[in-house]
């Protein structure tokens, strides 16, 4: 015979969780990074794509794990104006929500500057937007708490007239555990919005969205608290990713009434979530500073009277048009791309050769044996390093 949890022990509205030092150590990195994330200048026309992949991602994520089975090419063809089968339309119209959403909450909170307190109106709204237009596929009243009593899995959420009071009592007390509006640090925002995730997820408010409106919370919580818009997918990316682990987690904070584990597991994908970003931010200052580099190399070359004018424009444009992360091999395939093969239309193959070896020569390119040539833009490393060790020479 099935067991129901019906033991509300866990919902105590108290910290029953330990900062261990392991979580300190993961929050802490995760501060850094942030800091690093957000003192590192980005190209606006990269920052805009960086924002729309995660918008991308945290909807993809936070309904794929409710059973929504578009994927992150189809939700960007989607977002570009493309259509879905019909079977799929209540699909298409969850994730547009969840999109919706969370434009709406970047808005208010990065534009806008209106901040605001988690409270039953505000998961009502959040509830609202995420249920709206959907139809018979979603089981309840969007923006209104539940009126009868549901199961889910082995969980039997508090009976539905309850919900009011704990969510009441749970808007209260975050607001004086966590002190917002009284100068609260980034590492105990973090907390909060992990904390304030599995409650909603415990007391189960609403009939239907419960997880994406928990989830949502959280993100407006991180948002609050100014993590950067570009990493806003992360914890959503995490638990989808780990679906099984987020299950089990739940499950154990449930029976324990302990959510250290749960606030540990949320932490690792956060931290490396984190440095997935920056690592993407670093790669495309990476980009810029190669472009310039090769800009002040052919420079050089007209200063020292070695510019044949139209002979190394056409060098520099081959250099700029090679992919960074590519080998490419001459042998085996003349052009690596049509932009390249257009640009040498109208000259001979030995021409190309000559080039190629002409950038060899300046160390724009390097050549491994068996791979073939590729963008040598390691030396941009190496000159970085050379800096460090100058300075602290200087400095010693």
């Amino acid at each position: 015979m099935l067991q129901y949890h019906t033991n509300y022990e866990h919902l105590c509205f108290q910290e029953r969780w330990t900062i261990t030092k392991d979580i300190a150590l993961l929050l802490g990195e995760s501060i850094g990074i942030i800091h690093s994330i957000t003192n590192t200048p980005i190209l606006p026309e990269y920052r805009r794509k960086l924002l729309a992949v995660a918008l991308i991602k945290g909807a993809q994520a936070t309904t794929a794990i409710e059973g929504n089975t578009l994927t992150y090419e189809e939700i960007e063809n989607i977002q570009s104006g493309g259509e879905v089968p019909p079977s799929k339309e209540y699909q298409k119209q969850e994730v547009r929500n969840v999109i919706t959403a969370l434009n709406t909450v970047l808005r208010q909170l990065v534009f806008d500057k209106h901040i605001e307190y988690i409270t039953p109106n505000l998961l009502k709204r959040f509830h609202e937007m995420i249920g709206r237009n959907i139809g018979m596929a979603f089981d309840a009243t969007p923006g209104s708490f539940r009126k009868r009593n549901v199961i889910v899995g082995n969980y039997r959420p508090p009976s539905s007239e309850s919900v009011p009071k704990l969510i009441d009592k749970l808007c209260v007390w975050i607001k004086k555990e966590f002190q917002f509006g009284e100068s609260q640090k980034i590492e105990d925002a973090i907390i909060q919005a992990i904390v304030t995730h599995l409650y909603i997820a415990w007391i189960h408010p609403f009939s239907d969205g419960n997880g994406r409106t928990a989830r949502l919370v959280e993100f407006f919580i991180l948002m609050r608290a100014g993590i950067p818009d570009i990493a806003s997918h992360i914890l959503s990316n995490h638990y989808n990713e780990t679906r099984t682990m987020y299950y089990r987690q739940i499950e154990h904070a449930t029976q324990t009434q302990d959510l250290t584990k749960f606030i540990f597991y949320a932490l690792q994908g956060f931290r490396d979530g984190l440095v997935a970003v920056l690592e993407q931010i670093q790669e495309s200052q990476l980009v810029v500073s190669w472009k310039s580099h090769i800009f002040d190399v052919f420079k050089n070359l007209k200063k020292n009277k070695q510019d044949l004018s139209s002979m190394n424009k056409r060098r520099r444009e081959l250099i700029l048009s090679l992919p960074m992360d590519t080998y490419f091999d001459p042998s085996v395939s003349t052009f690596p791309n049509k932009e390249i093969e257009n640009l040498y239309r109208k000259v001979s193959g030995r021409t190309f050769l000559r080039d190629i070896e002409f950038l060899r020569k300046l160390k724009l390119l390097s050549f491994e044996k068996g791979k073939g040539y590729r963008p040598y833009f390691e030396t941009l490393k190496s000159h970085m390093a050379l800096s460090i060790e100058h300075d602290e020479q200087l400095n010693g």
